[in-house]
């Protein structure tokens, strides 16, 4: 008897479950969507996948010193992980544990942004291993890294928090990857490579180390 009621229990809660997970029921309206998406989108919208050919061309740092950069920014990454992911679980604020961080780092983060497309116009003429050169990329590296290890945490945190329901959140990460894929990643790399293509072969009269300011 005991055992007919535990299965029809665990039968009941598997039946509300499913309906449960079935349900259409939305807990994020169109303007948090909307904001969501612009912050995720605006995040992308970059052509960052041509960083190592303007360190290497524009910049002039010295290919192997760029490795040992590289090298060495990954394992931070690898260490203030842990890290930073205890510090953002442990915050307590009014606005939640996420958000502050989302937030306040946005200004920081896009001023960043624009500094290391503007390394060129600080070192100008100088040679692959100038050293001032070298230590300003160094420690940009360093910076960037571990603010963009804040917003990722609680980008990441903040997406299993801003709905309960599964479905919502898939929802979101659909309508952002589609977004910020296409839109963001995308389509900036593309026009980026042509862009290049047409300097290289001289049909546009632009010097490579004014390109990343237009």
């Amino acid at each position: 008897m005991a055992d007919e009621m535990k299965r029809e229990n665990e039968t009941r809660k598997e039946a509300e479950s499913l309906s449960y997970l079935q349900s259409d029921r939305r807990y994020v309206g169109n303007k948090e969507t909307v904001a969501y998406l612009l912050n995720d989108l605006s995040n992308s919208f970059n052509i960052g996948g041509f960083k190592n050919r303007f360190i290497w061309d524009v910049v002039k740092i010295d290919f192997g010193i760029s490795a040992l950069v590289g090298l060495f920014t990954g394992i931070w990454d690898v260490i203030n992980d842990p890290i930073i992911a205890f510090a953002v679980d442990k915050t307590r604020t009014r606005w939640g544990k996420f958000r502050p961080y989302l937030i306040a780092f946005q200004a920081p983060m896009t001023l960043l942004a624009t500094l290391y497309w503007l390394i060129p116009f600080f070192f100008p003429g100088t040679s692959a291993t100038y050293l001032p050169k070298l230590i300003f990329y160094f420690a940009f590296g360093v910076v960037q890294e571990t603010a963009g290890t804040f917003t990722e945490v609680a980008k990441a945190g903040y997406m299993t928090t801003i709905t309960p329901h599964p479905n919502d959140r898939a929802r979101l990460i659909t309508m952002a990857e589609f977004l910020t894929g296409y839109m963001g990643e995308d389509m900036p790399n593309i026009f980026m490579g042509v862009f290049l293509d047409l300097i290289n072969n001289n049909i546009v009269k632009w010097k490579l180390r004014n390109v990343s300011v237009k």
